[in-house]
């Protein structure tokens, strides 16, 4: 450029010529030529706000996650926990990493914890636990962790992903999600390269300051400090694009490493269009803008999005007004629906019917006081089998305080439910006749006891001791004797009315409440319907016997108002029955056996 300042005038090109006249020499961004330096500033700004808006999204959704998630390394150690799980045991960070977790563990349950960790850590497999982690109050509280392992592209194991769930107060999901980059600097330059002169930037803006970390005259002076910053493993990819932009006289965009002289390793992404210049170089006016953040987004994105798939509790995402924007793969696993199915539909497909509209409506009221709800809901499957969930629903506000989403977070309690059913079962139930046993009975007899009372009828306690029964078991085994006692407890089952109860006590002894009874005569018809029904012949495969019973019968209120005593007067009038010649009753307020 032998007239003018090589920074501000284009040869050829008058000052007065130029397409924008913000800033001479640089083509305005509606001429074919890239953006002149201040639509490029525009540009950048509207990305910012379009930058810190997305940010404050998901940092949004972020905060409504109730899951507590962590992430431990190849090394088996823990290197990451989510702000669900620090503000669930109010340490630092610094304090959890490692083995410092353990420190929150129950004593008797640390263990169990670590041993259940390393086996599945050994074999690369997901696992679900539960043990005592102290909450930041100081109470030990029951969480359900859940373990999965993760896999790079390639398929290489990167170590696990876990997510936990307070037991006693299931909270909402909560995602990591990415922190978003810092404002995006650029540097607006112009450099001329090929052959025909050296490599040079003939104009370079002050961003390459921040971006670079050598200043404006190190840049111009010389032009290598800029192109040796990239990293060597990306060095090949870089020069192989630039070669195919001018190849193909298109825009050249490519995004590359960077080294500062401080050491400090960047990603860059790069926007410039070539014009082949008359001497045979190539002269560039482009932008180069730091994306480090954005990078590290997609990163922690990446994550996020593994976290919401890979997580064992079922997500929904909706809208304000109830419409389902997203779901995760559990979720679609437990309901039986796939993700296209339940899109844009309102979450109440899922009632099952066994929870009233009353129950919703307060539902709803309470997430519109408090901002959330938790508690035990029944879905109905796309498959039509009902099934229990731990529901925790959180209401996403806006920055003007306006709710613009509902997360929605359920934890599968199926197996929970059924192990209770199980438990209950063998806590109250006889294993062999399925008739409540004495603890089950216990509670019955109460309550029966009680109502007799409140209506002012009579109960009848009938203690039954099979006849008969020691020969089935002597001559036809112990599996014959099993199958008559079932028999006889079906028997006992079918004769019951609604107000009646039948309780096997153990070996062949069995007991039958009789309520609602006007009177004590009112008994004998019924014992004598009994005697008949238990007294008929049994003949099924592998069984063919004949079994009676003594019965002692003891009357509320005439023999006595408490249970003990009732139990141990129809236990003598059973007894009593035996002594008078077996198979018949003996009523205690009478003194009296009868035959059937």
């Amino acid at each position: 450029m032998a007239e003018g300042n090589a920074e501000t005038n284009r040869p050829g090109v008058p000052e007065s010529e130029t397409p924008c006249g913000l800033r001479p020499g640089f083509p305005c961004c509606h001429a074919p030529l890239p953006m002149c330096i201040e639509c490029e500033h525009r540009a950048r700004i509207e990305a910012e706000n379009a930058l810190l808006e997305s940010e404050e999204r998901f940092r949004s959704i972020a905060n409504a996650t109730p899951v507590m998630i962590w992430l431990s390394g190849l090394d088996t150690l823990c290197y990451w926990f989510n702000a669900g799980w620090l503000a669930f045991t109010g340490r630092t960070l610094a304090q959890e990493q490692g083995n410092g977790w353990a420190e929150g563990v129950h004593p008797d349950d640390i263990q169990r914890c670590v041993d259940v960790y390393l086996r599945h850590f050994e074999q690369r497999s997901p696992f679900q636990m539960e043990y005592r982690l102290k909450h930041h109050s100081g109470e030990y509280r029951w969480i359900l962790d859940s373990g999965t392992p993760r896999f790079d592209a390639a398929g290489e194991f990167l170590g696990f992903i876990g997510s936990c769930v307070d037991s006693h107060e299931v909270r909402s999901v909560k995602n990591q999600l990415a922190a978003m980059a810092d404002a995006i600097p650029g540097v607006v330059y112009q450099c001329l390269t090929g052959e025909a002169s050296p490599q040079r930037f003939v104009y370079v803006s002050h961003g390459i300051e921040a971006l670079y970390g050598v200043s404006v005259a190190e840049a111009m002076h010389d032009y290598h400090v800029v192109t040796q910053s990239v990293l060597p493993a990306d060095q090949d990819t870089f020069w192989a694009s630039v070669l195919q932009a001018v190849r193909e006289q298109v825009q050249w965009q490519h995004a590359f490493r960077i080294r500062t002289p401080s050491g400090t390793v960047k990603w860059v992404q790069a926007r410039a269009a070539p014009q082949s210049q008359p001497d045979g170089s190539v002269l560039w006016s482009g932008l180069l803008t730091d994306i480090s953040a954005l990078k590290t987004l997609e990163s922690q994105l990446r994550l996020s999005a593994s976290v919401f798939e890979n997580v064992q509790e079922g997500i929904v995402i909706t809208d304000a007004q109830h419409h389902i924007l997203d779901v995760n793969a559990a979720f679609c696993r437990v309901s039986g629906y796939t993700r296209s199915e339940v899109l844009g539909l309102n979450p109440r497909f899922l009632k099952s019917g066994i929870q009233p509209d009353i129950f919703y409506r307060n539902l709803w009221e309470e997430i519109e006081r408090h901002g959330f709800w938790t508690g035990e809901v029944f879905n109905r499957a796309k498959g039509g089998d009902v099934y229990a969930v731990i529901l925790n629903i959180n209401a996403v506000k806006d920055d003007s305080g306006q709710v613009s989403h509902y997360v929605g977070v359920s934890t599968d309690i199926n197996q929970i439910k059924t192990q209770q059913q199980m438990l209950e079962r063998v806590a109250h139930y006889d294993a062999l006749t399925l008739l409540p046993n004495r603890t089950l009975l216990a509670d019955r007899l109460r309550q029966s006891i009680a109502l007799a009372k409140r209506h002012q009828t009579q109960l009848a306690l009938c203690y039954l001791d099979l006849d008969g029964f020691k020969q089935v078991n002597d001559s036809q085994g112990h599996g014959a004797g099993d199958l008559v006692l079932q028999v006889v407890a079906q028997r006992l089952v079918s004769f019951l009315r609604a107000s009646d109860t039948a309780a096997r006590l153990g070996g062949d002894e069995f007991i039958v409440l009789l309520g609602e009874l006007a009177s004590s005569a009112d008994i004998e018809p019924l014992l004598h319907r009994l005697m008949q029904a238990i007294g008929e012949p049994i003949c099924i495969p592998g069984v063919d016997a004949v079994v009676g019973a003594s019965i002692g019968v003891a009357m509320y209120p005439d023999d006595a108002t408490e249970p003990d005593t009732l139990m141990r007067q129809a236990d003598m009038a059973m007894y009593a029955a035996k002594a008078a010649g077996k198979h018949r009753y003996h009523l205690s307020a009478t003194g009296l056996p009868a035959r059937r």
